[in-house]
């Protein structure tokens, strides 16, 4: 574990692996790396966060259907291309 205070003064202490996933010489390595950061003014746990709250393919998907498909395609294209949401998100989705 790494703690630090970012430069909006938040108390930080992420998680950098598990014990047994990855070796105390490569946590050292993140460690340093991630302070490295700290010192030059960035956040490597809001990064973080903002990385998992980013769109999903199937929320891009949807957003190009809704703001662009509706508006400009027949309402046959639509259905074709919402059929390309639903064969695609199977695969996107592990399921």
């Amino acid at each position: 574990m790494v703690a630090y205070v970012a430069t909006n003064g938040q108390r930080r202490k992420p998680a950098i692996g598990r014990f047994g996933e990855i070796t105390v010489e490569q946590a050292r390595t993140i460690a340093q790396d991630w302070l490295a950061d700290v010192r030059k003014g960035n956040d490597p746990s809001a990064e973080r966060s903002a990385t998992r709250k980013a769109a999903t393919v199937k929320e891009l998907f949807d957003r190009f259907i809704d703001d662009y498909s509706e508006s400009r395609n027949k309402p046959s294209t639509v259905k074709s291309n919402r059929g390309y949401g639903r064969s695609t998100s199977s695969h996107t989705s592990g399921g």
